[in-house]
């Protein structure tokens, strides 16, 4: 009986961990999905609310990494014009972090002579308090 309570026991909680790490899964897809319209939509304040103070991102531009501030001026000066998120990987990297990574197709520039890229993008995650945050933004532009 004690040998069946343990297995019982121990398969109860690989199940918890397994689905503790695969919970924020959907959640973190969503908030990707989210992140990119509101960038779309020039939603500054939005956009803002999902990074971390000391959030680094490094677009396909050429141009090297970037902190929160100039990521948040580039909302304003970089038009997506639209675009298509699809191959999402969500990789927990422990219980308060997570490497996504997905293709990105995007119409950027401005109306009319917006140019389409298609980028590979590697995403850092963390979770903070409640919430999940951007800590790190890689894009890779596919020829």
């Amino acid at each position: 009986m004690k040998r069946m309570s343990g297995a019982l026991v121990i398969a109860l909680t690989l199940a918890l961990i397994a689905h503790a790490q695969q919970a924020p899964k959907p959640s973190l897809e969503s908030k990707i999905r989210q992140a990119w319209q509101d960038w779309k939509d020039k939603k500054k304040d939005a956009f803002a609310a999902i990074l971390t103070d000391e959030v680094i991102e490094v677009e396909a531009d050429g141009k090297g990494p970037r902190g929160r501030q100039a990521t948040l001026a580039d909302l304003q000066n970089i038009n997506i014009q639209k675009f298509a998120l699809s191959d999402f990987k969500i990789t927990m990297l422990g219980d308060a972090a997570a490497l996504a990574t997905y293709k990105a197709v995007a119409d950027i520039g401005p109306v009319g002579k917006a140019k389409q890229y298609t980028l590979a993008v590697s995403e850092v995650w963390v979770k903070r308090g409640n919430d999940w945050k951007l800590l790190h933004y890689q894009e890779t532009e596919m020829k």
